[in-house]
Formats: C-alpha cells, sequence, structure tokens
C-alpha cells in the first residue's frame, strides 16, 4: 500500500507500512519512524500540512507578544515559553520547526539551551536564532559555538522577525492585506 498519513511523531505527511495481521485486520506504521497510525488516519490520502511551528523562548513578554502577534498573523503556530527549562521541555515535547531563543534569561541562559537542544537527537538539526540586547562583538561566534543558526539583536519589529524566520525556513511572507 503506498498510502501517506499524518504521523504524530514526526509531525508532517508520511509514507504507511500496511502489516496484515490475524483475521484480515490491517495495521499502519509510519515507515520513517515506526510510529502506529490509527487505520483512520491511514486511509486518508490527502492531509493538509500543518504550518511550521515557531518556539519563542523568552522572559520578556513583551517580545514574546512581539514574536507572536507578527508570525501568527503570517500563518505560523506559535509556542512560546518565559524560561529556559520550560523552553527545552516544549522544545522536546512539540518539536518547533524553528526555536528563537532569548540569551539573558534568569536561570539557564541562552547559550547552555542551545546546546542542551543540540544535544537532543531529535532537536539537533533545528534551526536556532538567539535573540539579544547585547552589543558584545563576539556574541555571533559565541551563539555559532553554542549551535545557534543566527543572532538577532534588539529591538526589533513584528516585520525583522518575521523576514529572518522566513529566510531561516526558506518561506516567503504573505502579503498583508490592504
Amino acid at each position: 500500500m503506498n498510502s501517506k498519513a499524518f504521523c504524530r511523531l514526526c509531525r508532517s505527511v508520511q509514507p504507511l507500512e500496511e502489516i496484515r495481521e490475524g483475521g484480515n485486520q490491517s495495521k499502519f506504521w509510519c515507515q520513517t519512524c515506526g510510529y502506529p497510525v490509527e487505520a483512520r488516519e491511514a486511509k486518508r490520502e490527502a492531509i493538509p500540512p500543518r504550518p511550521p511551528t515557531i518556539l519563542c523562548i523568552d522572559d520578556d513578554r513583551l517580545v514574546l507578544s512581539v514574536c507572536y502577534d507578527g508570525l501568527t498573523e503570517q500563518g505560523y503556530g506559535v509556542l512560546t515559553a518565559t524560561d529556559g527549562q520550560a523552553g527545552i521541555d516544549t522544545a522536546k515535547k512539540e518539536r518547533p520547526d524553528l526555536i528563537l531563543l532569548d540569551v539573558l534569561m534568569p536561570g539557564i541562559d541562552g547559550f547552555e539551551v542551545c546546546r542542551w537542544l543540540r544535544a537532543e537527537p531529535t532537536l539537533r538539526d533545528t534551526p536556532i536564532v538567539l535573540l539579544t540586547a547585547l552589543n558584545d562583538p563576539g556574541l555571533d561566534a559565541k551563539g555559532r559555538q553554542a549551535g545557534a543558526n543566527l543572532t538577532m539583536r534588539k529591538p526589533f519589529g513584528p516585520g525583522l522577525i518575521v523576514s529572518n524566520v522566513g529566510k531561516v525556513l526558506g518561506r516567503k511572507p504573505r502579503p498583508r492585506p490592504l
């Protein structure tokens, strides 16, 4: 069977493998990760893809709001966390497509969170964009050393965050309604 279905573990449409068990009962498994898929999900051929999900980890609620508003307006799914540990937990559970990560946070700083995320096999290749108000010339190098793909300076508006997220994910922004 060459059907596809949405795999909740891979979080995308994946090819399925059908295994017949005793009494004509079929079970379906994702060929990519081996996760079981319910028969009703397996029968659907064209499942609309989920929008890219962005996790924003920042202790500043204003930054979270700017990111959330700008990204949801462009059709992204947005998750938020207000500290490093909550961000790590959310990333492990939700497996976002991109992570926006503040450098200066209480508890675990952004560099350490970045290293933890890079050590997690399911998140190793997830793009990470560091957000910072620091004006340290060595910050970009420190960020790359920790595993970040890009560093953005604060303050920024929703247009810049949407533009940079789109560049990293290879997605063009939607035109704004007139």
